[in-house]
């Protein structure tokens, strides 16, 4: 037996809306719906975070190929180097401090974001924070913006559903807190 939170009425067993003021019972069908809620936002992440995974992996691995050319490029070119052409030379230095850098640069930052995503999608279905701050972040904007316009628009896809869904999230995270979620907000 419990009491209606609106009214205040007894309530019988069971019941999943006062008879008094037809307000929802939080129960069973509170917590089934707590559950719906949580389990569509952490699909529709689980979803969003592929695909800004594959958009970081497929420039990542272009970018690595790319790297390597260019250092077997810069191989030959050495070697002519060393029968002293002045303009392989100039050919060879452009190689090593401009182009392979950059490749590689991009490359890397798109592993170690393919990281982070996959770190963030195993620990989704237990712990949705890291998860949530990764797709919230201006950060990550940024660092799209610099290495992969690509993963860009996924970024910023990410970002704005975590944004749009702040009430939803907050509810879920003061729920696992046991916090009423008319007391806090998320930011």
């Amino acid at each position: 037996m419990g009491f209606c939170s609106r009214c205040g009425k007894e309530l019988a067993e069971g019941n999943l809306f006062c008879p008094a003021c037809g307000a929802s019972v939080t129960g069973a069908y509170g917590q089934e719906r707590d559950f719906f809620e949580e389990k569509e936002l952490t699909d529709k992440l689980h979803r969003f975070l592929r695909y800004e995974r594959l958009a970081w992996k497929i420039p990542a691995i272009v970018m690595l190929c790319y790297a390597g050319v260019f250092a077997m490029m810069s191989f030959l070119l050495l070697i002519l180097a060393i029968a002293e052409e002045p303009v392989v030379i100039s050919g060879f230095i452009m190689l090593w401090l401009v182009h392979i850098p950059m490749f590689a640069s991009i490359s890397i930052v798109g592993f170690v974001n393919i990281k982070n995503i996959d770190r963030c999608i195993a620990a989704l279905p237990t712990d949705p924070i890291p998860a949530i701050s990764r797709c919230g972040s201006v950060g990550m904007i940024v660092v799209a913006a610099l290495f992969n316009n690509i993963a860009l628009v996924f970024v910023i896809i990410n970002f704005v559903f975590v944004k749009s869904s702040q009430q939803t999230i907050s509810r879920i995270l003061n729920r696992r807190e046991g916090v009423n979620s008319n007391d806090c907000s998320f930011n």
